[in-house]
């Protein structure tokens, strides 16, 4: 599984590199961490048309293999909180998402990214809703893992006000 990007910039190994210094250093913490390799991205809604028939957020493709073992790893607990790192390559977002369970000390760590010149519909619902959803499936799209976000903000580009 490639991202548009993967071969063409060192951007997306430094981005994995993050994931897995982020997942190095909360198993030193005493959590249990699962790392995911994100393949296609997708921001909901993609086109006006699609405005409130779809969720608000991001579709990330993983392996089916890490997918049946994130099912179990996250069906028992409650990942309550979040911390983004984020940056940009141009006009592509790059994320780091680390979803975090703090009674069971879970986490999920994972990329992601979007071109913010084709996610206008989900950044401005996004901010009206002030929440928004990150799906993760595999590729058969028969199930999915579902975190919440309720602080917009660290998913998205920073507002420049006029």
């Amino acid at each position: 599984m490639t991202t548009p990007f993967e071969s063409t910039s060192p951007v997306w190994d430094k981005l994995t590199e993050e994931r897995d210094a982020t997942a190095a250093e909360l198993e030193s913490d005493g959590w249990e961490v699962m790392t995911l390799t994100t393949g296609d991205v997708t921001p909901r809604p993609a086109r006006e048309s699609d405005v409130g028939k779809t969720f608000i957020g991001l579709n990330v493709l993983v392996p089916g293999n890490e997918f049946r073992e994130l099912e179990p790893f996250v069906e028992e607990a409650a990942f309550d909180s979040y911390e983004v790192y984020k940056s940009n390559a141009g006009d592509t977002m790059l994320l780091l998402i680390v979803m975090k369970a703090a009674d069971e000390k879970r986490a999920v760590c994972f990329p992601a990214y979007y071109d913010v010149s084709q996610a206008s519909y989900m950044i401005s619902e996004a901010e009206a809703a002030e929440e928004m959803e990150t799906i993760v499936r595999p590729l058969s799209d028969d199930r999915r893992v579902v975190f919440s976000h309720h602080d917009v903000s660290l998913l998205l580009p920073e507002r420049v006000d006029d």
